[in-house]
């Protein structure tokens, strides 16, 4: 589960910064 987590904050951090890379 907490790699679930870790993986959802990187996407949203990324959307966030607007770079979908991974």
């Amino acid at each position: 589960m907490s790699h679930y987590l870790l993986v959802s904050g990187k996407l949203k951090l990324a959307i966030k910064m607007g770079t979908f890379r991974r």
